[in-house]
């Protein structure tokens, strides 16, 4: 369970990232 709950966290990270990323471009 740990683990599953550590990877969900990093994918949430990412895809936080990712959506950053893509708010910048499209400015």
């Amino acid at each position: 369970m740990k683990k599953f709950r550590y990877r969900m966290e990093n994918i949430l990270q990412i895809k936080v990232k990712l959506e950053e990323q893509a708010k910048n471009a499209y400015r």
